[in-house]
C-alpha cells in the first residue's frame, strides 16, 4: 500500500504535473457520473462476493465446520490460476475503453477473441495438472489431513476454466461501461449459486457447492452473455458505420 501511494505521488506531483487534481476543473456532471459508476461497481462486486464466498457457509451449515478445509484448501489452490491470469488481462480494461471511445470496433473484436483464446490456453494445462495431481500437491502443501476426491477436483477444474474465460469478458464489459447487465447477471448468479449449492451439497456431498457455482455461472452469466455480446458488437458496428 505504501509503495502504491509513493508511486502515485511521484507520478502525479513530479513526473506528470499536468495530472494534479484541481478544484477548478471539478464539475457537478462529472462528479455525479463518477459517483454513479462507483456505486454500480460496488453493487457488482458485492453480488460477485456473495456468489463466490457462500460455498464455505453452505458446507459449514450442512456438513459441519470441520469439513470446510476439505473444500477451501483445494479451492484456494485452483483459484491461483484465474488470479494470476487477471494480472495478464487487467490492462485490457482501459485499452478497451479507449478503443471503444475511438470507435475502433475491429481492434476490440480482434483483441477480445485473442484474449479468450489466450486465457483458455493458459488455464487448461495447470487445471488438468491439478485435477490429476492436485491430491498430491495438497498433501505436500498442508499434509495428509486434507484429501480431496476426484469428483471435487474435476468440479474445481471446470469452475476455474469458466472463471478464466469470464475474466476477458468482464474486462470487455467494464471497458464498455456495461455495468447494469453485469449486476443483473451477478445477482441472479449469486441467488442461483446458493440454491444449487444447498441442493447439491445434500445430494453429492462436499463437491456439491462447486458444481452449484459452475451451474449457476453457466445459466446466469455465460448463456445470457452468449446472446448479449453479439447484440453489443452489432450496435458498435452500426455506430461505426454511421460515423463514416
Amino acid at each position: 500500500m505504501l509503495r502504491l501511494l509513493l508511486n502515485s505521488v511521484v507520478s502525479v506531483c513530479v513526473k506528470n504535473k499536468w495530472l494534479r487534481p484541481r478544484l477548478k476543473l471539478v464539475t457537478q456532471t462529472a462528479s455525479i457520473k463518477i459517483l454513479k459508476n462507483g456505486s454500480l461497481f460496488f453493487i457488482l462486486q458485492l453480488a460477485v462476493a456473495i456468489g463466490f464466498q457462500s460455498d464455505n457457509l453452505v458446507i459449514a451449515r450442512f456438513l459441519g465446520a470441520s469439513q470446510v478445509p476439505q473444500y477451501a484448501v483445494p479451492m484456494r489452490l485452483f483459484m491461483l490460476i484465474p488470479s494470476l491470469l487477471n494480472f495478464v488481462i487487467a490492462p485490457l480494461w482501459p485499452a478497451y475503453g479507449e478503443a471503444i471511445a475511438r470507435r475502433d470496433v475491429a481492434w476490440v473484436l480482434k483483441i477480445f477473441k485473442r484474449s479468450l483464446l489466450l486465457s483458455f490456453c493458459i488455464s487448461l494445462p495447470p487445471s488438468l495438472f491439478l485435477v490429476i495431481f492436485g491430491g498430491r500437491v495438497i498433501e505436500f502443501w498442508v499434509g495428509p489431513e486434507v484429501k480431496p476426491d476426484l469428483v471435487l477436483l474435476i468440479g474445481l477444474g471446470l469452475w476455474v476454466m469458466l472463471l478464466s474465460l469470464g475474466g476477458p469478458i468482464s474486462m470487455l464489459l467494464n471497458g464498455a461501461n456495461v455495468i447494469g447487465f453485469q449486476i443483473i447477471c451477478a445477482s441472479l448468479m449469486a441467488v442461483g449459486n446458493l440454491a444449487f449449492s444447498i441442493f447439491l451439497v445434500q445430494r453429492i456431498g462436499i463437491s456439491g457447492p462447486v458444481y452449484g457455482s459452475f451451474t449457476a455461472s453457466l445459466l446466469f452469466s455465460i448463456l445470457p452473455l452468449a446472446f448479449y455480446l453479439p447484440q453489443l458488437f452489432a450496435s458498435w458496428r452500426v455506430r461505426e458505420s454511421s460515423d463514416e
